[in-house]
């Protein structure tokens, strides 16, 4: 008997294999993911200020949250600690 989520497979396990060789997705790309996911929006676009410093997977996780806020990189972007009063 098959499960209806398995996609026809007589084997659970063995769909859930499948699934994660499509679509891996590695503890670090998590991590990241998690990280900028918490950071306010100005926090990530001061970061993207720097983001070809950072590993393939850092900008990946960084461009796509960048996308799911609508959020573009703007040159005149200061450090979140650099607000108005200059300290």
């Amino acid at each position: 008997m098959t499960h209806p989520r398995c996609e026809g497979e007589t084997d659970c396990r063995a769909a859930i294999r499948g699934k994660e060789a499509r679509n891996p997705m590695t503890v670090q790309e998590t991590a990241f993911r998690t990280y900028y996911a918490s950071l306010t929006d100005a926090e990530l676009l001061w970061i993207s200020a720097n983001k070809r410093s950072y590993i393939a997977v850092a900008q990946e996780a960084l461009d796509r949250e960048l996308k799911r806020r609508s959020l573009e990189r703007d040159e005149g972007t200061v450090a979140p600690h650099e607000g108005a009063g200059g300290e």
